[in-house]
């Protein structure tokens, strides 16, 4: 991808920029953060999901000693909360799974992590600035790369604002760790005290890239070499939509049928049902057909739709630009890294983007030839230098443990009083928790009190919240082999 690119990489045997049929943009001379070269053959984006897996994984890292400035990055803040007697499950919605290095595929978790519940939580808590900021940025790479509803100017903002923050803290590390009280260290070891402190290098460099693709194919999409469609489907740039098609079509086979593959006729045969099911679900109105949809997807946002890609022609791509730049400052005033960076004459942007420019070219320089790529051996370029980590020093969970609420029902009697429940929650999307029912559904749900109201709790609503582990094998294969096989020998 790099190589491709040009992302500080070269073809020293292919010219794919000077390919005929290849894309140009004008790009100003005043554009120092900008890194990307102006003319492309391909438009590459790092799988957005795997992207933020790769964040949480290096939160949960056992070895990294994240550090944002002066404030601490630590997932011991979020485990505190989930201890936290004064919250329950339904205050947050996280469990230890969630935060289980062992499962590195937990697509689910993320989304728990970086919602507003947890993050005002956290707000209240001790030295947890540096956390909220880790969170902050993760949630914008979901918000622009995976959100549906998010406008191509908020892609854009969200997207460059993770980047300048990234290169303030990058350019803050290396200026810290090479000062004059560290000459004494070698350069090897000054190097991994980087690594350590800052995300992996390939989710640094993945960061980079998306930004200056999503902005590349903006700018194709103005100088009207691309059509506005082009920006529909940002939120489709991933290898989900393709393994949810799959799964699909799979679901296709009969109740009765033990074919679990099929061939690629098979395959197209059946994508073509898909599509025309997808078609009369999307005519359904017009069909008279209802089709049922799950009650926690009925507030889901609805996508971009076309009327909202008329903003393209009066996009003002460099005020995006400044205020993300001011929206970065913002979110590193607090962490004291702007008066280092001032010190060694960084004063703005521009300055970080030729300080990262630099950086980047000696460090992560890549070259092929005759079909022999290289790369410069100071740093590791295309594995999480946390890959392994986790895998020497894991401990097992243990038995499951229940939340401090597991012991008040445990020994009450079998009555009709009412329970109390207080939550810094004021609404409970998402679960089953209703003013009224149905009575002849009376059977189904307990009655709760919540902050002072009169609420009506579904029964397996109250077994999610009893419960502190989420009892399923891990999306991650090998893994879940292992416990497959653990769970048969018990």
């Amino acid at each position: 991808m790099r190589l491709a690119s040009g992302f500080f990489a070269s073809l020293s045997d292919l010219q794919l920029d000077k390919h005929q049929h290849g894309f140009k943009i004008d790009i100003p001379k005043h554009w120092k953060w900008f890194f990307l070269r102006q003319n492309q053959l391909f438009l590459f984006f790092q799988d957005p999901v795997h992207l933020v897996t790769k964040w949480r994984n290096r939160l949960l890292s056992s070895t990294a000693n994240l550090c944002f400035g002066i404030d601490k990055i630590s997932i011991s803040h979020i485990q505190a909360l989930i201890d936290d007697s004064q919250y329950t499950k339904l205050d947050h919605g996280l469990t230890n799974s969630d935060i289980n290095p062992k499962n590195r595929q937990n697509y689910c978790s993320y989304v728990k992590l970086i919602s507003d519940d947890v993050i005002n939580l956290l707000n209240g808590g001790v030295d947890t600035s540096g956390t909220i900021i880790y969170l902050t940025l993760l949630k914008m790479i979901v918000k622009a790369y995976i959100g549906k509803s998010t406008s191509v100017s908020e892609r854009l903002q969200s997207v460059w604002c993770v980047v300048f923050v990234c290169r303030i803290w990058r350019s803050w590390l290396k200026l810290t760790s090479f000062s004059a009280s560290s000459k004494s260290k070698a350069r090897s070891e000054t190097t991994n005290d980087i690594n350590k402190r800052f995300i992996s290098k390939p989710a640094y460099l993945s960061v980079e890239l998306n930004a200056h693709n999503l902005l590349y194919l903006v700018l194709l999409v103005k100088q009207q070499d691309l059509p506005k469609q082009a920006l529909l489907g940002v939120h489709l740039f991933n290898s989900q939509p393709c393994e949810s098609i799959f799964r699909d079509t799979r679901s296709l086979s009969g109740s009765f049928s033990t074919i679990v593959n099929f061939t690629v006729n098979n395959f197209i045969r059946r994508s073509q049902k898909l599509s025309i099911l997808n078609q009369i679900k999307y005519n359904q109105s017009e069909n008279n057909l209802c089709f049922p949809l799950h009650y926690k997807h009925k507030h889901d946002d609805s996508l971009t739709s076309s009327h909202r890609l008329d903003e393209i022609d009066t996009l003002d791509i460099e005020l995006i630009i400044s205020n993300a730049c001011n929206q970065a400052i913002n979110i590193v005033k607090h962490s004291k890294m702007l008066q280092t960076l001032t010190r060694n004459g960084i004063i703005d942007i521009d300055n970080v983007g030729e300080f990262e420019f630099d950086s980047l070219r000696k460090t992560s320089k890549m070259f092929r030839h005759s079909s022999q790529a290289t790369t410069d051996h100071n740093e590791e370029l295309e594995s999480d230098d946390d890959e392994d980590d986790e895998d020497n020093d894991m401990e097992g969970d243990g038995q499951d443990e229940f939340d401090e609420i597991l012991s008040d029902f445990k020994n009450e009697d079998c009555n009709d009083d009412v329970e109390v429940l207080n939550s810094s929650r004021a609404n409970f999307n998402g679960i089953k928790i209703v003013n009224n029912i149905n009575p002849m559904l009376e059977s189904s749900y307990f009655k709760l009190k919540i902050n002072d109201k009169m609420k009506y709790f579904h029964k397996q609503s109250s077994c999610w919240l009893l419960s502190n582990t989420i009892a399923k094998l891990s999306s991650e294969r090998l893994t879940r082999v292992m416990q497959q096989t653990t769970n048969n020998s018990s």
